[in-house]
């Protein structure tokens, strides 16, 4: 193998499966500690993306020696996730060594009258830790409704909870740094206890008052489909490509992360076909600055910063 088909090829990854107490979630490009995916084909078959990282950062095109900047999960909600929320990089490198947790959620699906918890009502910090500390949680939470095909950011700072009955695609920074406020009390039958609530660190860390910061989505027409620049952060962008045809694109960064939820097309650079399905995460290492994607498909594309 040369150079060059090296920084060309694909990483198709293998999601890392994490069960939950209120569900399951798939890590499906990851390299975080806690569940690394595991590439799936091609020259780097059976290493984690955490050593295609740290071995090979030609194959990225930017500085490895810190963690993978992102995390992009799948989650399978069965029952409600606990009330929680992230620090911001300053408070998480200080306290749990690690980034912070900017998220977003793009909802693949949701039963009728779904619904997240998302921010408070509390209109200072006062008034947050009092609501919190005697558990008056239906005068502290605030609701959002939901349906398939919605895009919730989630900044830090953000209350938030996925609630029953919802598939969402999480693109998030690495990071596995959750304060909880509030879980139900339900028992982990694992361990017979209750889980961990974190109420001063939420006190620390929570927004107050809850603000949605505002993004105005950039659309780009194609001749066959649709580009929209959901979010665009201190982070990460995220791209949502609607298509039925064909798409030439080019690469807005060194490394992009593909993550195809809906239909089937293929993935064509120069004279290589790799097919894609509605369950293909993959990454375009840092010599791909061109390419094309044929199908009828809908797929997020990711970038870090």
């Amino acid at each position: 193998m040369t150079q060059a088909t090296a920084y060309q090829e694909p990483l198709f990854l293998h999601a890392h499966f994490s069960p939950k107490i209120w569900g399951h979630e798939d890590w499906v490009i990851s390299a975080h500690k806690n569940g690394p995916s595991i590439v799936a084909e091609g020259t780097f078959k059976g290493l984690t993306l955490t050593q295609v990282w740290e071995e090979h950062p030609e194959i990225f095109g930017v500085d490895t020696s810190k963690a993978f900047p992102l995390l992009v999960k799948v989650l399978y909600v069965d029952q409600d996730l606990s009330v929680q929320v992230h620090p911001d990089n300053a408070y998480a490198l200080a306290h749990e060594g690690e980034y912070g947790k900017n998220e977003c959620w793009y909802i693949l699906d949701a039963i009728p009258n779904a619904s997240i918890v998302y921010g408070h009502h509390a209109q200072t910090k006062k008034e947050f830790a009092q609501l919190l500390n005697e558990g008056r949680f239906c005068e502290l939470l605030a609701s959002l409704p939901v349906k398939k095909g919605d895009f919730v950011n989630v900044p830090t700072g953000t209350i938030h909870a996925l609630k029953a009955g919802l598939v969402a695609l999480e693109i998030q920074q690495s990071s596995d740094t959750t304060y909880r406020l509030y879980d139900y009390d339900r028992v982990n039958k694992d361990t017979g206890m209750k889980r961990e609530l974190h109420l001063k660190q939420a006190i620390d860390v929570t927004r107050v008052p809850h603000e949605v910061i505002p993004y105005t989505p950039k659309i780009e027409k194609l001749a066959h489909g649709q580009l929209t620049t959901l979010l665009e952060n201190d982070y990460f962008i995220v791209r949502h490509l609607e298509l039925k045809g064909k798409a030439n694109l080019e690469a807005s960064a060194p490394y992009s992360l593909l993550d195809i939820f809906e239909g089937e097309g293929r993935l064509l650079i120069n004279d290589k076909i790799y097919p894609l399905t509605n369950t293909s995460h993959l990454i375009l290492p840092n010599g791909v600055t061109s390419y094309q994607i044929e199908g009828d498909l809908q797929l997020m594309l990711s970038t870090a910063k």
